[in-house]
């Protein structure tokens, strides 16, 4: 990472006013959700990764769920490879879906489930390669998942509010992966690991479900519309 930002040789940011007013962090918060509020676009992406970050929990299991399959610390580490290579590769394979923005909200849809029906998948299977597999594949859509609506992000908000609106972003999805492991945690000493990655794979198809549903009138390949009444800036 530090290697390409060394390659970097423009600025990263736009020079700032210097009479303009610095926002305090309450006033800038305050302006950042109510420009969110104003626009369903903006608000259906910044919604969009905490499907997967609901259903992240299964990484408390991982280590448990090797013991299961009595494949030991060996096995535990291919599962956390399996799902960084996944996350890698998503993103790759989902390049043809940046250069078509009407694709952008079915992708996300179709990411966010893929997730959820792999570990869905994972919960129902004895044999533990295959679990690698299915696992490369829940984090082959998260990857993408998270790739795609940063990208959409980038074109939706204006130069002024976007470092706001991904921090919020931001904010909801670490919220939603905190949530997940800590229902995870309460609960697995009682719960049997698989009925722990069905319940996580579960919550992830069914949230993406309800995305896509709200999110059905609307198109990415539309212009960004004019800025809403009420509007900061």
């Amino acid at each position: 990472a530090a290697g390409l930002a060394a390659l970097i040789r423009r600025p990263l940011q736009a020079p700032r006013d210097p009479a303009a007013t610095v926002p305090r962090t309450w006033a800038a918060i305050r302006e950042a959700l109510g420009y969110i509020a104003h626009r369903p676009r903006v608000l259906a992406l910044v919604t969009v990764k905490s499907a997967v970050g609901l259903g992240n929990g299964v990484l408390t299991v991982f280590p448990l769920l090797a013991g299961v399959y009595g494949v030991g610390a060996v096995g535990a580490g291919l599962l956390f490879a399996a799902r960084g290579a996944g996350a890698l590769v998503g993103p790759i394979l989902m390049r043809r879906v940046l250069s078509n923005r009407a694709w952008l909200l079915t992708g996300l849809a179709l990411s966010m489930s893929l997730y959820g029906l792999s570990y869905l998948g994972a919960s129902a299977v004895s044999w533990f390669p295959l679990v690698l597999v299915l696992v490369f594949l829940a984090h082959l859509g998260g990857g993408s998942n998270w790739v795609l609506s940063n990208y959409a992000l980038q074109g939706e908000v204006p130069d002024r509010l976007r470092g706001r609106v991904f921090a919020t972003d931001m904010m909801l999805a670490t919220l939603a992966i905190a949530v997940s492991q800590l229902v995870v945690a309460l609960v697995v000493d009682r719960v049997d690991e698989r009925t722990v990655l069905a319940g996580c794979g579960l919550v992830t198809v069914v949230y993406a479900v309800g995305w896509r549903f709200a999110t059905r009138r609307l198109s990415l390949a539309d212009p960004v519309p004019a800025r809403a009444p009420g509007d900061a800036g």
